[in-house]
């Protein structure tokens, strides 16, 4: 579906996010697209996605996985020329419509994954990806702890 929706949009960005999240700053597309203006070799930039607040409405398995990201993520603005898991996303994240219309996700890829695979191609063609905390958003994917632990899990074992 994020092929369909790319395929059928002409502008020269294109914001990506789902219905179930929504951006922690209303800044977000005018400060990603004054980046995009400026650094013509970035492909696009993403935002890390955070469980909703309410511990009620999240799983132990999305608050664990969520802490662990506090680790390993960036607190700033930063810019990759080499892939790094959990890069890049289809949540909350803006790209240069040319580059994401010439290069479509991976649409055999149905369990998740296909935007980090697309972050790694993308690279290998010498573009560079941004990370910026101005595009984090609220994510929530429901469901049991199971269910998340094994989507967690699935995430972990692709081969890159």
């Amino acid at each position: 579906s994020t092929n369909l929706g790319v395929g059928n949009c002409s502008g020269e960005y294109i914001y990506i996010t789902n219905g179930h999240s929504y951006p922690k700053n209303n800044r977000l597309l005018e400060t990603a697209l004054s980046i995009l203006d400026s650094k013509k070799y970035l492909a696009g930039i993403y935002g890390r996605l955070y469980p909703p607040c309410n511990l009620n409405h999240t799983n132990l398995v999305e608050r664990l996985v969520s802490k662990l990201d506090n680790l390993s993520f960036p607190k700033v603005y930063t810019e990759y020329t080499s892939f790094k898991p959990g890069m890049m996303n289809t949540v909350s994240s803006i790209f240069r419509g040319d580059v994401v219309r010439e290069n479509i996700f991976d649409s055999t890829i149905t369990s998740g994954g296909e935007d980090a695979i697309w972050a790694k191609n993308i690279l290998e063609k010498s573009y560079k990806i941004a990370y910026d905390p101005v595009l984090d958003a609220i994510h929530k994917h429901g469901g049991s702890n199971l269910k998340s632990l094994r989507r967690f899990l699935g995430y972990v074992s692709m081969s890159f």
